[in-house]
């Protein structure tokens, strides 16, 4: 199918801000350290329930889960997968926190608040700035009511985080809340649909903006509908298999 300048409008017309920003600031105000993440992945599974959006729960190991939402093409084309991680760095527990961070600051709380253009709080940047511009992609898709060739999905993953189990001299730190390094990612793609393209919504900057969320949710869209992004990547490749 190819892609006129109307369809590009609407969907940036059903891209709305004031929804991504809320959305970050909600996941920011849930805390999601590594080992945690189950309360996260419920509520972006239940806000893509809401919004007529096919979304699953993907099990782990108990208590954590992958958050994965599709917005279905019509099977003939490429599969295109935003992804990014649901677990922050720290845990927001001063005495959890200390020993690697030193005196803890606001930002490094499970509490969202905004500066200026800025919205802070654990997680903010790294990275449920950019899980929510993925989300919100999708909702702009369906919002729309555009049909792709392929399908295109957002997952949230868990225990990206560069953690792993050990036995110290003076505690263990074993179990779920140091099982990170990708150990999310590697359950999805290895349980998941096949996926042709995958786009890491991976902050540039030390702090999200909105209209930095902005410009991330209409760029992943612009990824499954416009020929004229980047040059030769798997950007490129997608759309192009999309509008061929």
């Amino acid at each position: 199918m190819s892609i006129d300048e109307s369809t590009r409008k609407s969907l940036i017309d059903a891209f709305e801000p004031d929804e991504a920003v809320k959305l970050v600031k909600q996941l920011v105000d849930i805390p999601s350290p590594e080992g945690e993440e189950l309360e996260c992945a419920h509520f972006l599974h239940g806000q893509m329930q809401e919004a007529g959006i096919e979304s699953h729960l993907q099990e782990v190991e108990e208590g954590r889960a992958n958050v994965i939402a599709v917005v279905r093409g019509e099977g003939d084309g490429p599969t295109l997968m935003l992804n990014g991680h649901l677990d922050t760095s720290y845990t927001g527990d001063f005495w959890e926190d200390y020993p690697g961070l030193g005196m803890p600051g606001p930002n490094h709380r499970p509490q969202s608040y905004e500066i200026g253009e800025g919205i802070y709080g654990l997680g903010a940047n790294n990275m449920k700035g950019g899980v929510a511009a993925a989300f919100m992609a999708l909702r702009a898709l369906k919002r729309a009511g555009v049909k792709l060739r392929g399908h295109v999905m957002a997952s949230g993953v868990v225990g990206e985080s560069e953690k792993a189990p050990v036995r110290g001299a003076m505690r263990d730190y074993q179990g779920r809340r140091y099982r990170g390094s990708g150990h999310g990612a590697r359950y999805l793609i290895t349980h998941w649909e096949p996926m042709d393209y995958v786009i890491i919504v991976e902050p540039i900057r030390r702090k999200q903006r909105p209209q930095v969320i902005v410009a991330l949710g209409i760029s992943a869209i612009g990824a499954a509908l416009d020929r004229q992004f980047l040059s030769r990547s798997s950007f490129q490749y997608f759309f192009e298999s999309q509008s061929a």
